[in-house]
């Protein structure tokens, strides 16, 4: 981003898009970090939770 900046300022664009078409194109990609799978044979990853109205939210607000 401060590099984006610096680049519109010194070539005087002043507009969002010339920001956004800096990082488009100049910026270099950033490299996502891996994520390990989550075992999906263990039991521990297979939660339920309780599944309610939004009228229960309503209400539950309502009283407040």
């Amino acid at each position: 981003m401060l590099e984006a900046t610096e680049f519109c300022k010194t070539s005087r664009l002043f507009s969002a898009n010339y920001m956004k078409d800096y990082l488009k194109h100049a910026a270099a990609p950033l490299a996502l970090p891996v994520m390990p799978a989550i075992p999906v044979s263990n039991k521990k990853y297979h939660v339920t939770t309780q599944k309610r109205s939004l009228e229960v939210y309503a209400k539950a607000g309502a009283l407040r």
